[in-house]
């Protein structure tokens, strides 16, 4: 059973509950919690009902009937050609305001590539000053668009409410290098979140796309983090998996410690951790390779602003990133407060509290002095 006390409009959202024991993990099917807000005594806003429910999965391609949208964010084929493929991240039955979104995109390396900077943009409900802002992490060869990895990281925050909730988040131009192989293409979004404030984040469920057939399935919140293991036979190499990390907020000149926690269910693996920031003004020191490893994130002393800090963890064969926002803001101004020097009176004693030092160490917490004139 899954109780939720003192519930508000932000805990909306899919839940699973996780069971482990020394040789298995099982998780729960999804229940999704909706809050519905009604005007109680007083005009004051109460959370009346509490709906949990297992909500179907929409059913797209092949001539299916289409059901009730689950809440997610959904892959969908905008235009085709021998040449190019038009695909697009839409939000949909969200249940909750939106004020930041993350998602990754896993694509076939050998058959799809992007075309360049401008073939994946911001979405039709991302506010027009916050499109420019995105966090695009595209795994190549470099610097360059040339090898891809086949994985894409998209990240956006702000910390006030779009006036959207469902429609267009992102959209990608994908070009189609071997044609033969698209049959057999399949694209998947996985590790979908959402800021309802900016400032704290949920899981919502990804998508998996056909290409040839349009095709759409729902996957589970869980899907691409779930432990998996397998007894009795030989398994491939898994992925390391990097924890969520948090917004770290900074003054200028100023530097603050972050841990990078990661599991790997192969525990032979030896792993490499590769911390970067995009930009200058925002700098990353430390090194490690073990889960835990702490780094330092310092921001210059005149740099006020935003910057974006990509962790990837690999293990040789695979790797898993994770993104981050540093907000650095200008330091607060401290005015002294001058003591000024006592005034004492003719025949009365007087006490002065402070910390008193001798050559760098306390010597006492008060000083007390008797005086007569």
């Amino acid at each position: 059973m899954l109780e939720l006390t003192k519930i508000k409009e932000s805990d909306a959202g899919t839940y699973r509950l996780l069971a482990r024991s020394s040789s298995a993990s099982v998780f729960s099917p999804p229940a999704f919690v909706r809050v519905v807000s009604e005007s109680g005594e007083n005009g004051q806003a109460s959370f009346a009902e509490r709906t949990f429910s297992r909500r179907p999965i929409t059913k797209t391609g092949g001539g299916g009937a289409e059901g009730e949208i689950p809440e997610g964010v959904w892959l969908e084929v905008k235009s085709t050609s021998e040449a190019s493929i038009l695909l697009s991240a839409q939000i949909k039955g969200l249940a909750t305001t939106i004020s930041g979104a993350k998602f990754q995109l896993k694509y076939p390396s050998d058959v799809l590539q992007l075309k360049g900077e401008q073939s994946h943009v911001a979405g039709e409900i991302v506010p027009e000053k916050l499109k420019q802002s995105a966090y695009w992490n595209i795994l190549a060869e470099g610097d360059s668009y040339e090898k891809q990895e086949g994985q894409l990281t998209f990240a956006l925050s702000d910390a006030e409410p779009w006036a959207e909730v469902d429609g267009e988040l992102a959209k990608f131009e994908f070009e189609v290098l071997d044609p033969t192989k698209l049959e057999n293409a399949i694209l998947r979004l996985t590790r979908a979140e959402i800021s309802p404030s900016g400032y704290d984040n949920r899981l919502l469920q990804g998508s998996e796309l056909s290409l040839v057939s349009g095709q759409v399935k729902a996957l589970e919140v869980d899907f691409d983090w779930e432990e998996k293991i397998v007894e009795g036979k030989p398994v491939e190499n898994q992925v390391p998996e990097v924890a969520s990390l948090y917004e770290i907020s900074l003054e200028s000149g100023s530097s603050q410690a972050f841990s990078v926690t990661f599991s790997d269910s192969d525990a032979d693996d030896n792993h490499t951790i590769t911390v970067s920031s995009d930009s200058p003004k925002v700098q990353i020191s430390g090194t490690g390779s073990t889960s835990g490893s702490e780094y330092i994130v310092t921001a210059a002393e005149t740099f006020e602003g935003n910057a974006m800090v990509t962790v990837k963890v690999s293990d040789g064969n695979s790797s898993d990133v994770e993104t981050f926002q540093v907000v650095v803001s200008a330091p607060v101004a401290v005015t002294s407060d001058p003591f000024g020097k006592p005034k004492v009176y003719a025949n009365n004693s007087f006490t002065i509290y402070g910390i008193v030092t001798i050559e760098g160490n306390t010597a006492s917490k008060s000083l007390s002095e008797k005086s007569k004139v």
